[in-house]
């Protein structure tokens, strides 16, 4: 028997959903294609990027991703007294 149970992620690793390409809502590229990234994290968070599509592939996806997640990283945790 084979056991095709998929491998937990580490804890640096994302897992991509889905891609779509949508209009731009950047206003200094309006007319152009975003390539819209879902992704989940190792703990079950599911997050979206976008990334401009005339520049989209590993390594710009790779770099957006790192970089919103280290964004969010300053707000895990905290609590807002309202």
């Amino acid at each position: 028997m084979v056991n095709d149970a998929p491998k937990p992620m580490a804890a640096n690793e994302v897992e991509i959903v889905s891609t779509r390409q949508a209009y731009t809502v950047d206003l200094s590229r309006l007319g152009k294609m975003d390539l819209l990234v879902t992704y989940k994290t190792a703990s079950g968070e599911v997050a979206l990027v976008t990334v401009p599509a005339e520049t989209a592939n590993e390594s710009t996806i790779k770099a957006a991703i790192a970089a919103q997640r280290k964004a969010a990283g300053q707000w895990q945790g905290k609590r807002l007294a309202l």
